[in-house]
């Protein structure tokens, strides 16, 4: 959200009070006919941004509030949550559309061939680390193949990017970084 605060800094009657990264305490922000963004660097499967959009439309629906529009906006995303987005009904942009890194690649015996593979390089991650489960594939099995500079790596990128811990818990260097 920082880095769009930035993008919007020239942009007349743009200020800090258009951007929210919570609900509480922003009575003010909402009205009659207004148009509200609702941004997500990345869709992967897209649960998070259904969660999100749904409790937030119940919202404005069940509030005192009329005639707004909801979008949905998002750096990257995966092909396949277009789906669950287009269940929404909302309008949504991804200035990117990605495909899976490997059953989206490859065809036949070499989809096969390939995710075995990359599942054998998993092998080598600890399958817990820190109370959650290693996301095999990526969350949801995306095989997303994204990350943005400074950011934090989204968890359905192949973990084999980013996972922290071998399966001896050492430390890994790894090529993204992810906090979870």
């Amino acid at each position: 959200m920082q880095q769009l605060k930035n993008d919007f800094s020239s942009v007349d009657g743009w200020s800090e009070k258009n951007f929210r990264n919570s609900l509480v305490g922003y009575g003010d922000a909402f009205g009659n006919g207004k148009n509200y963004v609702l941004f997500d660097d990345f869709f992967g499967t897209g649960k998070t941004i259904e969660r999100q959009a749904t409790k937030f439309v119940e919202y404005v629906r069940n509030s005192r509030y009329k005639d707004n529009r909801v979008y949905l906006l998002a750096i990257a995303g995966m092909a396949a949550a277009k789906s669950r987005l287009d269940g929404l009904g909302l309008d949504y942009h991804s200035e990117i559309w990605l495909n899976r890194g490997i059953s989206d690649r490859y065809g036949g015996t070499d989809v096969s061939s390939k995710r075995k593979i990359m599942k054998s390089l998993e092998k080598n991650l600890a399958a817990l680390y820190k109370g959650q489960f290693m996301p095999s594939m990526g969350y949801g099995s995306s095989e997303a193949l994204f990350s943005v500079h400074n950011y934090n790596c989204p968890n359905n990128v192949f973990p084999i990017f980013w996972w922290p811990v071998y399966k001896d818990y050492k430390l890994r260097k790894t090529v993204f970084k992810r906090l979870r």
